[in-house]
């Protein structure tokens, strides 16, 4: 019997639920979430600690959650925490919102929000939270100081916040016209940011642009109304006024500017609403109060332009802003702004001040050479600011200019036809200068260019016009004089009964009349004497007297030894050092003696001067000199200098020049400074030098030999020391075929050496070599030899037997004809050519040896002309080089390899047989291996047999036996193999 259960409908109804509902559930997911922004379900959103969240829930059947709740990631509660669903909207795109509540006491960091359903297959649904505090700020300033309390516009600054939570604090500067550069630092109590104002007026830095940087999406969308920053109890929003500084970077055009010229101003806001511009440039001359000049700007389309005026400094010039009343203008820094240097030019030059002399009641305006002084206006062109350099000075001197104040010039002056060049340029910003002796009075002027001249030395005086042309044009100042420095041709002093004779020294006398001649001594203008040349040296200033011929003075009793200068108002001339004396007693030469009178030019001859006169004990009697003409003398040297008469004879050594001929000297001496005056002569003749010998090689020998086609040094001796030229030595030689020499050697040194040039020759030659001058000559002999060996080298100086090595033979020159050069191997072993036949200078020959038993070392000779050369060779015997077996261990039954190598290939024409014995029977080898000509390696195969279970090591030994002429001899070589079963 079967029983029927019967349920009620109500419990069939929710049971059909249940499993309607779990097949739903189990289908349900998160799409995305939305509280300040829109996040997928696998990212993580931001929530504001303490702050109310509705966050949106959208996905597949979250109408059907039935609550939710907040944990940790691992499941742990979160205290201070609450989560309620407030409503929920179902259909094909549901979603629920829930509102997240938190206090103080909900840690920060990582949080889950987890959805609840009824029926959980697969969990809750999990939206992952990040709890961040919400920042408070308190304060704001800009760390750098305002100006007139402004900020520049488009200048960077340092915004600084204050408050609390402001760790990761972020700036939203959109729309806020200000630019954010960078962030600085954060930390919980200050965040600094690096800014930039980007407009001009009044600028809010408001609360709410200051947010969390974690934040996804910054501020955009819910954020900007819900997660900025919240300003302090207590607090105001941080306000600035921001301004327009205008800066001029580049004036157009930036070359010289000609005068009412219109001139482009560019930079950054040059041209703000609601101002005038006018610009102020300092005046470079002026002649009262009003140091600057402004002039007004006109700003066309943005663009300012101003026209430039004339005789403006090169200093920079400043822009002023006035604000127009009642026009809206742009928020402004107000002050003085630097313009670019503003060159002037297209004026043109005017001179105020030259070189003015006052001789009498004459007024001239002169010029003369050397160096000079012009002072005016438009001199000097400034060219760019940041190559000027000024120098203050209270007044300028016209006659020196500091050389460190030196600027551009484009000036240039001419002096009727002749052209004088500018050294430098310079403009005082505070010298003073007036209108010169020619214009009356005038008013003081302040600012000056000056320029320094470089006057050429003309031939004589003249006036004429200066003519200064710069870019503008040319000026002209006419009658300007010009008159040369003073030259003087010639100094003589009295002898009494109105003569005179030319002072024959530097010595002269106080009391005595002399006589100056020259050019330029009196300078003469339309008949007017301007200048009188006056003599200046130490205790002395004498200004001469027009003479009958040239200019005559006594010198005074107050002169004293020093340099003599001549000087006009154009200049000075130096005549040198004068030695000054006073008047001798009168006293007589006797006579003058030479010893020797005559010698070899460059030595020195004693000569022996007797006085009528008495020697004061601890004096002198007075003074003597040599005469001009002896002074002069090219042979001779004495000095012009007095000689002090203090022993009676006086006794003077006398140095000579060298000659190339035979000269006759004449030696004069006077007395000086007696009335009058007493001479005395002697003769002395002067020979050239010559030889005393002539050398050979390094050590200068009278014979030496080199070989043909090498060069050797000649060494000429002079029996003197060498003075001023060269002298001339006359070379020779016995056989010009075989050594070259000069025909002349210009000899400057006791000991002149020269190059003897030798070809190569067949045979021994014997050369004289001769030096002649003066009748004299001296000789020295020279062997040239044939080439003969330089060198012997061998390919290698070791070597295997029975092999065949070069040998290389080197001669000192090419030979004239072949040359037979024997060759002598010292050792039996060695095989050589008994003759090699030499007619280049490298030859190479074969050397051979024989079979050897043991090493041996032999010697090649060759040997020509004489000479002999030689190399040794050491020789090895044919031996096994090694024998190598691979693998070393081989298993019973299996083969292995043996290498055989000797050192040298088997040689040519011969054969040999290599023994191979092993020790053992396991080891199987052939008994001979044959090697043939040329072979060097040969590899063996060898077998192995079946062992007992014992590995076996065996020794297989290689060998050959040879006979030599020496002798026979064996190689032996053994190598040990593993046999393993």
């Amino acid at each position: 019997m079967t029983r029927i259960l019967r349920l009620p409908p109500l419990l069939l109804a929710f049971a059909a639920f249940s499993l309607r509902a779990s097949d739903l559930l189990s289908r349900r997911t998160v799409t995305s979430v939305e509280y300040l922004g829109t996040f997928s379900a696998s990212q993580t959103v931001p929530v504001f600690r303490t702050q109310s969240a509705d966050v949106v829930v959208r996905g597949s059947f979250l109408d059907l959650s039935t609550g939710v709740e907040v944990r940790t990631p691992s499941g742990a509660t979160v205290s201070g925490t609450s989560a309620t669903i407030v409503s929920k909207t179902g259909g094909a795109n549901t979603r629920i919102t829930v509102r997240l509540t938190t206090t103080n006491a909900t840690p920060l960091g990582a949080l889950q929000l987890r959805i609840r359903y009824l029926v959980e297959t697969n969990g809750p649904d999990v939206v992952n939270l990040r709890l961040f505090d919400h920042g408070t700020i308190s304060a704001m300033r800009i760390e750098e100081p305002a100006i007139q309390g402004r900020f520049t516009v488009g200048q960077a600054y340092t915004l600084v916040v204050s408050g609390s939570e402001l760790n990761n604090t972020a700036y939203d500067a959109d729309e806020r016209h200000v630019t954010l550069l960078s962030t600085v630092s954060r930390s919980a109590t200050e965040a600094r940011f690096r800014i930039r104002v980007d407009s001009a007026g009044r600028t809010e830095f408001l609360t709410r642009a200051f947010f969390d940087g974690n934040l996804s999406g910054g501020m955009s969308g819910q954020n900007q109304t819900t997660a900025h920053y919240e300003l302090a109890p207590g607090a105001v929003e941080f306000v600035v006024i921001a301004g327009l500084d205008p800066k001029v970077t580049a004036v157009s055009p930036d070359n010289d500017a000609p005068i009412d010229q219109e001139v482009t101003l560019a930079g950054t806001h040059v041209a703000p609403r609601g101002y005038l511009i006018r610009a102020q440039f300092g005046k470079r001359y002026f002649s009262n109060s009003q140091r600057t000049i402004e002039v007004r700007a006109e700003v066309v389309n943005g663009i300012v332009r101003l026209r430039v005026p004339p005789d403006i400094t090169q200093a920079p010039a400043n822009l002023f802003y006035a604000p127009i009343n009642g026009a809206p203008a742009d928020s402004l820094i107000v002050r003085p702004r630097e313009l670019p240097p503003i060159n002037a030019v297209s004026q043109l030059p005017q001179l105020v001040s030259s070189r003015v002399e006052q001789i009498a009641t004459l007024k001239v305006r002169a010029l003369f050479a050397g160096s000079q002084v012009l002072v005016g206006k438009h001199l000097a062109s400034v060219g760019p600011l940041s190559s000027v350099k000024l120098t203050s000075v209270s007044t300028l001197n016209v006659t020196s200019i500091a050389p460190t104040v030196r600027i551009g010039n484009t000036l240039s002056v001419r002096f009727g036809n002749t052209s004088i060049p500018v050294t430098s340029a310079a403009y005082f910003p505070t010298a003073q200068m007036s209108a010169d002796l020619f214009s009356g009075f005038a008013p003081i002027i302040q600012g000056a260019d000056s320029i320094k001249l470089n006057v050429p030395v003309l031939p004589d005086t003249v006036t004429g016009t200066l003519t200064l042309t710069n870019a503008a044009g040319s000026t002209s100042i006419p009658d300007v004089f010009y008159a040369p420095p003073p030259v003087v041709t010639d100094v003589q002093v009295s002898t009494g009964n109105g003569q005179f004779q030319p002072v024959a020294n530097t010595t002269l006398v106080r009391g005595e009349r002399y006589r100056v001649f020259g050019r330029a001594l009196r300078l003469v203008r339309i008949g007017s004497p301007l200048s009188i040349a006056s003599w200046r040296m130490p205790g002395v200033l004498v200004t001469f007297n027009p003479g009958v011929e040239g200019f005559e003075f006594v010198l005074p009793q107050t002169a004293t030894s020093g340099p003599v200068t001549i000087q006009t108002i154009a200049g000075s001339t130096s005549l040198g050092s004068f030695t000054v004396i006073d008047r001798a007693a009168a006293f007589t030469i006797v006579g003058v003696q030479v010893s020797p009178n005559q010698t070899v030019g460059g030595n020195t001859v004693t000569a022996t001067i007797a006085v009528n006169a008495e020697i004061p004990v601890g004096g002198s009697a007075g003074n003597i000199v040599f005469s001009a003409a002896t002074v002069n003398d090219t042979t001779l040297v004495v000095s012009s200098a007095p000689i002090a008469v203090t022993t009676n004879p006086v006794v003077l050594t006398i140095a000579t020049k060298n000659v190339s001929a035979v000269r006759t000297a004449s030696i004069t001496v006077s007395t000086l400074g007696t009335a009058s005056i007493s001479t005395a002569r002697a003769g002395l003749m002067i020979q050239p030098p010559a030889p005393t010998a002539i050398g050979l090689g390094s050590a200068g020998a009278s014979s030496a030999t080199v070989v043909g086609g090498r060069t050797i040094s000649g060494f000429i001796s002079l029996n003197t020391r060498v003075t001023g030229s060269a002298i001339p030595i006359a070379l020779g030689n016995s056989d010009p075929t075989s050594a070259t020499v000069p025909s002349v050697v210009n000899v400057g040194a006791t000991v002149t050496p020269f190059t003897i040039t030798t070809p190569i020759v067949p045979t021994r030659r014997v050369v004289t070599i001769t030096a002649t001058a003066d009748g004299q000559t001296r000789s020295a002999t020279l062997t040239v030899d044939p080439p003969t060996i330089a060198s012997l080298v061998l390919q290698r100086t070791t070597a295997i037997a029975e092999t065949v090595d070069s040998a290389t033979i080197t001669m000192t020159a090419v030979p004239v004809a072949p040359l037979a050069v024997s060759i002598t191997c010292a050792d039996p072993a060695l095989v050589c050519p008994a003759v090699v036949t030499v007619s280049s200078l490298i030859t190479k020959f074969a050397v051979g040896s024989v079979a050897i038993p043991a090493p041996r070392t032999g010697t090649i000779e060759a040997t020509a002309n004489g000479e002999s050369r030689s190399a040794s060779l050491t020789l090895s015997p044919l031996v096994l080089a090694s024998a190598v077996v691979s693998p070393v261990s081989v298993t019973a039954g299996a083969s292995t390899s043996l290498t055989i190598r000797l050192n040298s290939a088997v040689p040519t024409g011969e054969a040999m047989s290599v023994r191979v014995q092993s020790d053992g029977s396991s080891v199987v080898a052939p008994t001979s291996v044959p090697f043939r000509a040329g072979d060097l390696i040969q590899l063996v195969t060898l077998s192995t047999q079946a062992l007992t279970p014992q590995s076996a090591a065996v020794l297989v030994t290689v060998s050959f036996t040879r006979q030599t002429t020496f002798g026979p001899y064996t190689s032996t070589l053994t190598v040990p193999v593993t046999v393993t079963p």
